[in-house]
């Protein structure tokens, strides 16, 4: 059986670390959309997840300003990956 990525599922593949994010839209927001975005994001005591402290301005600007490349063509060239789904639980970089 050929291995399927997510690629093959979703039109837009994205990396972050050692995320995979995929879409039907594009991850072309801007660092400021993003960071608009990010500030709606809250604990759950409803305390704004990125605090007004040095330590989370700099998390918060990182996340706002990296690169998410489109990853998609890379992803659907590779050969062996596996299908991940609920009963196998497998991680999209794993190769048999």
């Amino acid at each position: 059986m050929s291995c399927t990525p997510a690629a093959t599922v979703f039109r837009h593949v994205t990396t972050y670390s050692n995320f995979v994010a995929a879409s039907d839209a594009p991850f072309d927001l801007g660092a400021d959309e993003r960071r608009a975005n990010l500030l709606l994001f809250k604990r759950d005591t409803g305390e704004a997840m990125f605090a007004q402290d040095q330590r989370h301005r700099a998390a918060l600007e990182r996340l706002a300003t990296a690169p998410l490349p489109e990853r998609r063509a890379e992803y659907l060239a590779k050969q062996g990956l596996w299908r991940i789904t609920d009963d196998n639980m497998a991680v999209e970089y794993k190769v048999r």
